[in-house]
């Protein structure tokens, strides 16, 4: 409150008290005649008591005009100037939508910093509102409403599909009171997994299955390939890209694996022996220390009765490994097979075929096992 000052009143007191004083005593009515000599018959005293008038009145009127008032700023009346210079002073200002003070605005309260009203929608749990997620979807926890959904309350509300607390619940239930389907996040029922998403190529794939090899999905990380299928002679084994070395024989690519036995022996190429190789690189078969029809071995033990090169020709009994005479000879063909000549025959335990003639010396024949012998 503004006070205004004393002095006026003291003035028009002092001033009063004088002309009074001038009229009661004639000392003073004497001298308030003037040098002038005129007359002291109260004309001056009145001019005097109106020249006092005036002047209390003029005094009064200067001192109620340095009375200050309270005044609005000529940017706060013309709204011109910039809100956040005054946002928070309590007074709602052009511009502003609320303004309850800087120490009462924020979140649960009407008006929020900034000088925004709180509403429903924003984000912002506001003093009449039970909940505020912010979002526009209306069967979550807080509904478009701003009311807290009573879910998890062992009871089946209004607006509930079900209640995974409430006793005999009929389907499989989210904790958001939503009947479960695949994609909503939930791994729940017969779901494996649930990452609520649409990618085949992480841990989850369609159906809310955990990724596995074989489900035709390529697994990022994990994965080179998946061609849904348990073959171990194709391009894709084990979801991996096959390669030499990984311990499977690729067909049609590979001639043979290191890591995978039998798979580069001699007689894997249609060879005799048991010195195959196969290159570490390249996987492919290195035959150069195996046996075969056409080296000039006679490999008894695999069915050669004679070897005079690859296409074949006449031998001596005895050089092939036959019984005869010097001048006994044998002819052989390009299957390592012979014609023998008279006085050619094949020794007692000697390899024969029961095909066609034996060629045992003697009384021996060709047995079941495949032996010269006599039984």
């Amino acid at each position: 409150m503004a006070f205004r000052s004393a002095r006026p009143t003291i003035a028009i007191l002092t001033l009063v008290f004088s002309g009074a004083c001038t009229r009661a005593n004639p000392i003073f009515a004497d001298d308030a005649s003037g040098s002038d000599g005129s007359s002291g018959d109260g004309s001056t005293t009145d001019a005097m008591s109106g020249s006092a008038s005036a002047s209390t009145a003029s005094t009064a009127s200067t001192a109620s005009s340095t009375v200050t008032e309270p005044t609005t700023s000529s940017s706060e009346e013309a709204g011109t100037g910039d809100p956040d210079e005054y946002c928070g002073d309590a007074i709602k200002q052009p511009g502003e939508e609320c303004d309850a003070g800087e120490d009462k605005m924020g979140d649960e309260t009407a008006c929020l910093e900034g000088c925004i009203l709180n509403v429903c929608g924003d984000g912002h749990r506001g003093p009449n509102q039970a909940c505020d997620d912010g979002n526009d979807i209306d069967d979550d926890e807080c509904s478009n409403d701003c009311i807290q959904r009573t879910c998890l309350n062992k009871v089946l509300d209004e607006g509930e599909i079900c209640d995974p607390t409430a006793p005999m619940a009929a389907v499989v239930c989210t904790p958001a009171c939503l009947e479960n389907e695949c994609g909503d996040g939930y791994a729940l029922g017969r779901e494996e997994c649930d990452d609520n998403n649409d990618a085949n190529d992480d841990d989850c794939v369609v159906g809310c299955l955990d990724w596995r090899c074989g489900d035709q999905f390529v697994n990022l990380g994990s994965e080179d390939c998946d061609d849904a299928n348990t073959d171990s002679t194709d391009s894709c084994v084990d979801c991996q890209e096959a390669s030499c070395g990984d311990g499977f024989l690729n067909a049609g690519v590979e001639q043979c694996d290191p890591n995978l036995d039998g798979s580069y022996s001699c007689e894997a190429g249609g060879l005799f022996g048991d010195a195959g190789g196969c290159s570490q690189d390249s996987c492919e078969l290195d035959l150069s220390d195996c046996n075969h029809c056409g080296d000039m071995e006679v490999n008894l033990d695999e069915g050669e009765q004679c070897d005079f090169g690859p296409n074949g020709g006449v031998m001596d009994c005895t050089e092939a490994g036959w019984v005869g005479g010097a001048a006994a000879i044998l002819i052989c063909n390009d299957q390592c097979q012979a014609s023998p000549d008279v006085g050619c025959c094949l020794p007692v335990a000697a390899p024969c075929s029961q095909d066609g003639p034996d060629f045992c010396c003697g009384a021996a024949t060709c047995n079941k096992n495949g032996f010269c012998g006599n039984g």
